[in-house]
């Protein structure tokens, strides 16, 4: 779930203390959630954890953290070609 699509319906109580969990200024958290700033990674985690993992780091920073895992029974499409093989062990 997206953090615009978790706050939505909070009370701003609940919004302050989500803010303050993570550790940010709930006027960032709603310009995080309205797309006007990227958290860190850091403050990625800490929404993460204060949502419970409602709200994951991969939503919030996919050029750093990847694509967010797929839901149950949803799949993403598998690369093709050599470059999408996984590299050789030589072992020790």
């Amino acid at each position: 779930m997206n953090l615009k699509a978790f706050i939505v319906n909070l009370t701003i109580a609940e919004k302050r203390a989500l803010a303050e969990h993570a550790g940010t200024k709930l006027i960032y958290l709603h310009q995080i959630a309205g797309g006007f700033s990227a958290p860190s990674a850091r403050l990625a985690i800490r929404v993460e954890r204060a949502t419970n993992g409602v709200v994951t780091r991969e939503e919030l920073r996919p050029d750093i953290f990847g694509p967010p895992f797929p839901a149950q029974g949803d799949t993403y499409p598998q690369a093709q070609g050599p470059e999408s093989d996984p590299p050789e062990d030589d072992g020790p």
